[in-house]
């Protein structure tokens, strides 16, 4: 049985503000967190998704930018 861990960072610019990380073995994971950093301005601008599945390696990582309107999120 292989566990996979799902990896989301927050980033403001190039520095990491915040990070979180989930883990599950064949079952449904909350995903419901806040991220970024409250004492910025706009908290991130862009947020690291990366999955890893123990025995296989890791996906490449997606990055969903913030644009001008920060509820609003571009998927790369």
């Amino acid at each position: 049985m292989a566990i996979t861990t799902v990896s989301f960072g927050a980033y403001a610019g190039s520095t990491k503000v915040d990070g979180h990380s989930r883990r599950a073995l064949y079952e449904q994971v909350d995903f419901n967190f806040s991220i970024g950093d409250p004492d910025l301005p706009g908290g991130a601008d862009r947020i690291k998704i990366q999955i890893c599945t123990e025995g296989k390696g890791c996906s490449e990582p997606v990055h969903a930018h913030r644009d001008s309107r920060a509820e609003r999120l571009v998927i790369e």
